[in-house]
């Protein structure tokens, strides 16, 4: 037992709708400022790899592209943490 009284019946908890915590959009703002930013730099190292050897472009983003795809996929069902909204937790980590 946590310590804590319960003060609702089960029916009034049942009926009720469940509080939502509000949206975070500092999430959405830093993934599409990382996106545009990495699209930029595979831009401009495409373009820079291009003057070298044009046919050399294709094969190293293929590289790269089979290269990360396993561990994106590995990803997929990996729980996110989100460290930088969590004083509570980041404090009591100390």
């Amino acid at each position: 037992m946590s310590g804590f009284a319960v003060t609702a019946s089960r029916e009034a908890l049942a009926w009720s709708e469940p509080a939502r915590p509000p949206v975070q959009w500092t999430g959405v703002v830093v993934a599409i400022a990382v996106a545009a930013w990495v699209a930029v730099l595979v831009v401009v190292f495409n373009m820079a790899l291009a003057e070298v050897k044009f046919w050399l472009v294709p094969i190293t983003n293929v590289v790269a592209v089979g290269g990360l795809a396993p561990t994106v996929w590995s990803w997929r069902g990996r729980l996110v943490l989100r460290f930088l909204n969590c004083p509570r937790f980041c404090a009591a980590s100390l």
